[in-house]
Parts: C-alpha cells; structure tokens; sequence
C-alpha cells in the first residue's frame, strides 16, 4: 500500500509519534533533501510479521523515488519498486507499507535493519537514504548478534549515499548505551551522549531545530570530529519538560547524512 500525501499535512507525518520512532535524511545541500521515516525503535524486539509504514518526504527537490525498500543486515527483504516524481515542493511526502519478518534473520538476537529511500536525480545520479536500526528479533533460531544491543557501543543511527562522497556512505551514529539511557530515562543537562560520523569530514549537533523554517534549534557543537571517531555532545540544561530532538549531521562538503534521535527532558 502506498499513498501520496500533500504538504498540508506533512508535519504531522514527520514528527515523531513516540519517543524513539526513527528518521533519516539525506541533504544534497542545505535546503535539498530526502528525509525517511519509520514506525520501528531502537532495540525493539520483534517476532512474526511487523508492518513497517515508510514515509519519504522530498524538500526542494527535483529526484524520482525508484525503490522503498527494507533489509536485514545486506540482505533485501522487502521492496516497494516506485516511479514517483519529486515535484521541487518545499515539502511532499510518499508512503507505503512493507512486511518485516522475524524469520527473515538467520539468526536470533540483534539484528540491523536498514530502511531505504531510493532516489535518482534528474541528471541521472543515484543516492539514497538509509537506517541503521539495531532490533531484537525473536525466531527460535541460534543467537547471534550483529549491531550490539544496549549495553555495547554498537551500531545505532543512519543517514545517506551518495555517489559522489569518498567512500559513499555519510552515516551519523550513537552509542547503543547512551541511546539505551535516553529513551528510558528523562535526560538530565550536561548528559554526554558518545557519537561518530563515517564518511564525514565533520559532525554537528542541534537540538529541536526547524531547519526549513531557518531556525537552528540549540546549536551544540559545528566541529565534531569526523572519519568515523568517537566524540560526544552534552544535552544542554534548561531544556523544557518533553519531547525533544538531537539531530546530528554528518558533512562532506555540501551534502550530509542526518539522524533524528528523540528523547524527553
């Protein structure tokens, strides 16, 4: 199932619902993008069938959506194969909806599942966002372990390809322990939350920005280390009670690949 949605009601959709629903984005430039989102969370256990609702959703741009797709690790297990031109609206968004199985891993334990937006731009450049969505599934299978889990530093974020970045990926990442700490926990100021960027020449960090609206939100740091090494940023205090975003951005030159991290105060 897949739908058109117009921008009208576009921010609803890309709000997260519940703290720890997932977000990627892919920023061509700083007001090109394709953003993902999904209704899976970090550490989720899975068994039988889930129903993954994906909504891709293009700013300023100009690409055609090709494939939805979902995999376990490398491994495609679910494609929605689309035609869907990008109109160059400042906001519109594509959805559809994709079976992911517990069975669908060889193992049982920690698996990454990575949620995709294809998109080839007018020029006929291919790029694409991506997840890297640490779950637990559950099949009665041997136990394994391939993205870590809460208690290790693991493999927890996402962001984007491209073809044109020196080793393709721009990937923003968190420490599946601090991850573990904010969605069970209200985050106190000055909480360190270890993060890397691969790809990345350097990260940044803010707070419950509004990007295309051209606020910045709370600005955390512009210089992060890149090249894939662990830094930190430090949750600011005085932050209001609730729902907040930690959005980090991993930068090649003009482009990025984002992850969209909620938690609460």
């Amino acid at each position: 199932m897949r739908r058109f949605i117009s921008a009208a009601i576009c921010a609803v959709l890309i709000a997260p619902g519940v703290a720890g629903a997932e977000e990627v984005q892919g920023w061509k430039t700083d007001t090109e993008h394709v953003h993902t989102t999904f209704n899976l969370v970090q550490n989720q256990a899975i068994s039988g069938t889930v129903p993954v609702t994906i909504t891709s959703l293009c700013h300023n741009n100009l690409s055609t959506i090709t494939f939805v797709r979902i995999a376990v690790q490398s491994t495609v297990v679910a494609v929605d194969n689309a035609d869907h031109r990008c109109t160059g609206a400042v906001e519109e968004t594509f959805t559809t909806t994709l079976n992911l199985t517990a069975s669908q891993s060889s193992f049982q334990g920690y698996n990454e599942v990575r949620v995709t937006t294809n998109v080839v731009r007018p020029g006929g450049e291919r790029e694409f966002t991506t997840s890297r969505t640490c779950l637990n599934f559950q099949n009665g299978k041997a136990a394994g372990n391939y993205c870590g889990g809460p208690t290790q530093a693991g493999r927890y974020g996402g962001g984007a390809w491209y073809m044109d970045v020196a080793g393709n990926y721009l990937l923003s990442t968190v420490d599946g322990r601090d991850l573990a700490y904010l969605q069970t926990h209200p985050v106190p100021g000055g909480y360190r939350v270890r993060v890397r960027f691969q790809g990345a020449t350097y990260g940044q960090a803010n707070v419950d920005p509004r990007f295309h609206a051209g606020d910045p939100g709370l600005v955390l740091n512009q210089s992060l280390a890149g090249n894939n090494a662990w830094t930190y940023v430090d949750i600011p205090a005085g932050l209001a009670p609730g729902a907040h975003k930690l959005v980090l951005r991993g930068r090649f030159g003009s482009e990025a690949g984002v992850y969209v991290l909620p938690f609460t105060a």
